[in-house]
């Protein structure tokens, strides 16, 4: 799930600085700090915290006036829809969809699971 996430927040860093082209170094540092964020909300089963990883990215959102719906279909347990505009209104609308939940982390981590260290240059 995670990994799907990152690429919607790739793509969402990506239309930000759309202004900026080129700017890889700036897009990079973003998506790699929202990724690690998400990454330290436990959204993990029995008992994730969805609503607090919908509200992180939804404040993302509106940092860039993205408009964005939150549906929360039992208490605690949420997901978010964007809308990112695209300009050529004669082509077809694209949808990535993931979910928040996570299943518990294994036995066997090097690193704490919920802590997004980076080693060895990664997450």
């Amino acid at each position: 799930m995670k990994k799907l996430l990152l690429v919607f927040l790739f793509c969402f860093c990506a239309q930000a600085l759309h202004a900026q082209q080129g700017d890889w170094d700036t897009l990079n540092h973003r998506a790699t700090t929202y990724l690690r964020d998400l990454i330290r909300i436990n959204t993990a089963l029995p008992d994730p915290q969805e609503l607090k990883a919908a509200r992180y990215i939804y404040k993302q959102f509106n940092r860039y006036h993205l408009d964005w719906d939150i549906f929360i279909p039992v208490k605690g347990r949420a997901n978010l829809m964007a809308r990112l505009k695209g300009t050529d209104p004669h082509q077809k609308p694209l949808l990535l969809i993931s979910h928040l939940d996570t299943v518990p982390a294994a036995e066997g981590w090097t690193v704490p699971p919920f802590e997004a260290t980076v080693k060895d240059g990664r997450i």
